[in-house]
């Protein structure tokens, strides 16, 4: 009997929306299980996601293997040889050490189970490193294994349904028992064509929105406003943007607003394109000022039970994000505002069309 297909969870966003706010609520349920990291096999140019379009393909060249290589290298640099190797050094030497503790020395009432609580914890770090090693290392070789059949001579229809059986093995080694897999910011934001629904289905994309004030505040706030400007190898990319932007801040600034503008565009087209039962979109001043009310949403949108929800708390705290709302104060200026005239006017209609329970 074959086994039944997950239900992929996609949680997008544009650079600073908040969307970590909904990835970490989604984190809290016991029959979801968040991919780590950011979903890059498929979407930075040149890996999966080009290699399924016939236009895309067209200007950007394979680079599946290359990227597998380094990110091989960089996980086995990480978690297996140098700096790993001295990081297991230093847990087996403090393993040794309380289970010298334990077996040789007198202890007080309640001393030998805090020694064995710490005992079990340097294990468990162990196993989760040697764990997470391993299933990342897996999914590399399951990259690389779709990169053969992604090179081969067959009908970008025939690739697609290859990258599917891929998604689905890639959600498996990490999920295993669990119903749903989440997996963050798995598309580019920009391409108008839906030959990902085709891969990742079947899918439920929830899309987290934020006060476009805010959202570029917190851009300057981690000072990423200014990439790739500030980057000092000169490059066609920086030499262009500066052409056309300018290398100071009131440049920088519209070089992010026409971003955000782009961002904005391509979310308008998946909302014209998707059913209503596969895209949510959320603010994230709601998702943190009214959070039952937009937890229940999130619920009925994936058709999670709210008895899953067995973590409350443990990632997503709605009073500290709330802290985030309202920080464009500190950081933009008058001539900033302006600029940002009709994103404010897009977030406000968006806003007011959101469904919600």
């Amino acid at each position: 009997m074959q086994a039944r297909e997950k239900m992929n969870i996609l949680v997008m966003g544009s650079l600073s929306s908040g969307s970590s706010a909904l990835h970490d609520l989604l984190r809290e349920y016991d029959n979801i299980y968040c991919v780590p990291g950011e979903f890059d096999d498929f979407r930075v140019p040149g890996l999966v996601a080009d290699q399924l379009n016939r236009q895309s393909a067209l200007d950007h060249p394979n680079r599946i293997a290359e990227a597998v290589r380094e990110a091989k290298t960089g996980w086995r640099l990480f978690y297996g040889l140098v700096p790993g190797r001295v990081w297991d050094d230093r847990l087996n030497y403090r393993l040794l050490f309380y289970l010298d503790r334990l077996m040789n020395f007198p202890h007080e009432k309640g001393a030998r189970e805090g020694i064995i609580h710490k005992a079990r914890r340097i294990l468990s770090l162990r196993y989760t490193k040697q764990k997470m090693r391993t299933i990342r290392l897996n999914q590399l070789y399951l990259l690389d294994k779709l990169n053969k059949s992604l090179m081969a001579d067959i009908p970008f229809e025939e690739k697609r349904y290859l990258a599917r059986k891929w998604v689905q093995q890639v959600a498996g080694i990490w999920t295993r028992e669990k119903e749903m897999a989440l997996f963050d910011q798995p598309l580019l934001t920009g391409p108008r064509n839906l030959a990902w629904t085709e891969v990742f289905k079947p899918f439920k994309l929830i899309h987290v929105i934020r006060e476009p004030k805010d959202q570029l505040a917190d851009m300057i706030r981690r000072g990423v406003h200014t990439d790739p400007f500030r980057t000092p190898v000169m490059t066609y990319t920086v030499d262009n943007l500066a052409s056309i932007y300018g290398t100071e801040r009131k440049g920088m600034i519209r070089f992010n607003v026409d971003a955000m503008k782009a961002r904005n565009e391509w979310l308008d087209y998946l909302e014209g394109s998707l059913p209503r039962d596969q895209l949510l979109i959320i603010d994230f001043e709601g998702l943190v000022n009214m959070s039952d009310q937009y937890k229940a949403t999130v619920e009925k949108f994936l058709g999670v039970d709210p008895g899953h929800h067995t973590r409350e708390k443990r990632y997503f705290d709605p009073g500290i994000s709330w802290g985030n709302t309202g920080i464009y104060k500190k950081y933009l200026g008058e001539s900033d505002l302006c600029d940002m005239a009709p994103l404010e006017r897009w977030y406000l209609e968006k806003k007011s069309n959101l469904k919600l329970n």
